[in-house]
Parts: structure tokens; sequence; C-alpha cells
């Protein structure tokens, strides 16, 4: 092969590798997003915090709770605000597992609601209960209600609040003659509980 071959071979392929670099970084620059620069005001508007989102949910909840009515039970140390529309019943139950306390809460003869208090924790602590629990319902997990441990199971319609030696049970009734809670409802009913150890 000749020097004029080798040379016009060289130049060519000199060009491909530039072609292809320009090539990369005209694509290249014009892919990068492009952000255009705003003058910053002299007084700055503070953006929304998480601090006043929580206060209108608050202030939400508590203009949806006005109208409920308040449960409270100072022999079970427990009181909670529940749907006005809703009637109560109250029983004693006495079963192997240890005594316990039921309140159930109806709409028009449909069940709504049921909380139980379980004087003694029938399964032991919450780790426990949440062994046991997981046996039967997978999506079983810890949280916290107002500063007690608790567990929630049963796709959220089931809480348990662990108190010292008690538990506090609260059931969303979604079986098929019931007529459930709204899910916001429920954790609204569940958020109000306080615990008077």
């Amino acid at each position: 092969m000749d020097q004029k071959g080798f040379a016009n071979i060289a130049l060519i392929l000199i060009i491909i590798v530039l072609v292809g670099a320009g090539g990369y970084f005209i694509f290249y620059k014009k892919s990068e997003p492009i952000t255009q620069q705003t003058p910053t005001p002299q007084n700055p508007t503070p953006p929304a915090t998480q601090t006043q989102n929580n206060n209108s949910q608050t202030t939400a909840t508590q203009d949806k709770t006005a109208s409920w009515k308040t449960y409270t039970n100072t022999k079970y140390d427990i009181e909670f605000k529940y749907p006005s529309s809703l009637a109560l019943t109250e029983r004693e139950r006495t079963h192997p597992t240890g005594d316990s306390f039921e309140i159930s809460f109806r709409e028009n003869n449909s069940l709504s609601l049921t909380v139980v208090v379980y004087l003694k924790n029938p399964t032991g602590d919450i780790d426990q209960s949440l062994n046991y629990i997981k046996t039967n319902y997978k999506d079983a997990q810890k949280i916290v209600v107002n500063n007690y441990p608790a567990l929630r199971y049963f796709n959220g319609n089931k809480i348990i609040i662990f108190s010292g030696q008690k538990s506090y049970s609260f059931g969303n009734d979604v079986s098929g003659k019931s007529k459930p809670l709204t899910a916001t409802d429920f954790n609204t009913v569940v958020n109000s509980v306080s615990i008077q150890n």
C-alpha cells in the first residue's frame, strides 16, 4: 500500500472520529435539561411546612368529630370519639384466655365497630401477638397510636393498642351483613383514643 492510500484512510478515520465526537457533544448538550433561574425576591414566602399540614389535618378532624360522641369508661381506662349515628352496647366477657369487656357500635342494627378491652393481653407482649396474628394475617405490622405500641392487620380493619397488661382491640366490621365505617372514620376513631393509665 502506498503512502497516499494510507494517508487517505487515516484522514477518513480522523474525520469519522471528529464527526462522531462532535455529534456526541451536540446531542449531549441538547439532552441536558434547561434550567431557568428566576431572581429571588427580597422577602421570600416561606414554604409550607409539615406542621402546617398537620394543623390543617387536625382542624379537619376536629371539625369532623365536632358532632361525634365521646365514649368514656373509667373502669377500663379508655376514652375515644365515635360517629353519633352509632348506637352502642356493652358487655363483660369471660373466656379461657382471660376476661374482657366488649363495646359494640351499630347503625340500623348492622354492626359497624367493635372494641374489646382485654384485661390481660391473651397472647403476651406485642411481639408475641404479632407472631400469633401473622399466622393468619400476613399484612400484620407494628404501628404506634398516640404514643402506644399497636398492631394493624386485616387490611387495616383491625388495630390492637397495647398499654401495660391491657390491650384494646378495635375492629372495623367488614363482614357481609355489617355496615363498616369508612377507612377515614375508622382511623379517626382509633386516633382519638386516650388511655388513662
